[in-house]
């Protein structure tokens, strides 16, 4: 094998990293995994700690989900709810497309059940190709990820029809995608509506459709760090490895401390908690918890914890 091969290979298999605070996201690659996914500690106080006024110290233990490009999963949806009732309708599947097939109330609008999505604050473009007959007396279609927007007018047709639109989030946090169809008046009228192609996606630009991708999600254990410094605790998902480099005392009582610290009461006084840095790092083990990367697009990004916004970085291996 020639030097000029070996290159070529190594090429084919290049380690790329991505960093980032509570989010991370790439768009390269044919296909690619993760051989490494490092959380990072990382704490923080609501206010100015004093002895008279303690704050307490939060620390990342945040949990953090794979997926691809596309946020809604069809396939996850078990039934429709009615907003003007509480039964709960079946969907079915006719090959690629769900269908509502149901009688329901005048604008009575339907919800994707268990499929819930965790949107973080920013911009979203939604789109969907729908059939809805007009024989079936369809007239106006409302679509949109609830508490955010729920109207949009469309007349009936007889034809696959894209929709769009684009969704502003404001506060991060869970929500759920709704679809209202506004038929006959009477409550009998059998609506005949066919969605396929559902697709949620951040940013400001619309994608072609990407099947929904669920790579796992990950829940960090204890990582803690001391502002301004570098102790700052490590754990890598996928091998479960983690460096230790901050101690945490739980209620001072004369401690020698020699390294950077912050405290509850801002300083080393008797009761308070202490998070410093360890003289000397420690390694841990712990079970990994794999994350699995999508081909092409793809994010990683925190849905919970007491810190928001903890730092990770992935290193993906790229096949080009």
């Amino acid at each position: 094998m020639n030097r000029q091969t070996v290159a070529t290979m190594m090429a084919q298999y290049k380690t790329v990293f991505t960093s980032g605070e509570g989010r991370v996201e790439w768009e390269e690659g044919v296909h690619s995994y993760a051989p490494s996914v490092v959380l990072r500690g990382r704490c923080a106080q609501a206010g100015t700690p004093t002895p008279d006024s303690p704050q307490e110290i939060l620390h990342n233990n945040g949990v953090f989900f794979s997926q691809g490009r596309n946020l809604f999963n069809l396939y996850g949806a078990a039934a429709l709810a009615n907003l003007s009732a509480t039964q709960l309708y079946p969907i079915s599947f006719v090959e690629d497309a769900v269908q509502i097939n149901q009688s329901m109330y005048y604008h009575g609008r339907v919800y994707f059940a268990g499929v819930d999505m965790f949107l973080i604050a920013g911009s979203y473009r939604l789109s969907a190709t729908c059939y809805a007959p007009s024989s079936a007396l369809s007239k106006t279609l409302y679509y949109g990820v609830e508490g955010v927007s729920n109207t949009l007018a469309l007349s009936a047709y007889d034809t696959w029809v894209p929709i769009k639109r684009g969704i502003t989030v404001s506060q991060s946090g869970w929500y759920r995608l709704h679809i209202q169809l506004a038929g006959g008046k009477d409550k009998n009228t059998d609506m005949g509506l066919l969605v396929k192609e559902i697709q949620l996606e951040r940013g400001t630009v619309y994608h072609t459709y990407e099947p929904y991708h669920n790579g796992g999600a990950a829940i960090a254990p204890d990582l803690y760090a001391v502002p301004g410094t570098d102790y700052v605790d490590e754990w890598d998902t996928q091998t479960g490895r983690g460096v230790q480099r901050c101690g945490v005392i739980a209620a001072y009582n004369g401690e020698p401390i020699s390294t950077p610290y912050i405290s509850t009461t801002g300083e080393l006084s008797t009761g308070a908690t202490v998070v410093y840095g360890l003289p000397v790092s420690k390694a841990f083990q712990t079970q990994p918890e794999k994350l699995i990367l999508p081909a092409g697009y793809g994010q990683i990004y925190q849905v919970a914890g007491d810190v928001a916004d903890a730092p990770l970085s992935v290193g993906r291996v790229t096949h080009t």
